[in-house]
């Protein structure tokens, strides 16, 4: 085969399967979360300030605000990614695992922190400061990477 019709090929596949996720993934109400999202929800941010709840495969996505969300995973109700460009409150950052909270606060004690997110597959939380520093740390604390 040629090399542009291999292109091709493959273009038109990433098409197929990334129009697949998203024609999967809808809109719906806040009130059509489960319970223990809502809860949780609830916990963080006023429900009033939401403006679209999104149900995609794997998790439920809830913005808010100027560019805020909180993605949740489905299978275990608790967060997955949240992205507040202004500074993610301290009621949400204590949910991270102590050891994480005190290595963050030891190294990092003046910093804000605007994203944070559990990669499930390797168990590690990704943190992102304000000033663009990204941080990778296990559960147990241990920094796995630090990118400027």
């Amino acid at each position: 085969m040629k090399r542009g019709t291999i292109k091709t090929i493959v273009y038109t596949s990433i098409f197929c399967v990334s129009s697949l996720f998203f024609a999967s993934a809808k809109d719906i109400n806040y009130s059509q979360l489960p319970a223990p999202i809502q809860k949780s929800v609830k916990g963080f941010i006023n429900p009033n300030s939401i403006v679209k709840v999104i149900d995609s495969p794997e998790s439920y996505r809830i913005e808010f605000g100027k560019k805020n969300y909180i993605e949740y995973f489905k299978s275990q109700s608790v967060w997955r990614k949240v992205y507040i460009p202004s500074g993610i409150p301290a009621k949400l950052l204590n949910t991270l695992p102590q050891p994480v909270l005190s290595y963050i606060r030891k190294n990092y004690p003046k910093s804000k922190f605007i994203a944070m997110e559990f990669i499930d597959g390797e168990s590690i939380y990704q943190l992102q400061m304000m000033d663009k520093v990204e941080l990778m740390l296990t559960p147990q604390g241990e920094l796995v990477t630090l990118e400027n």
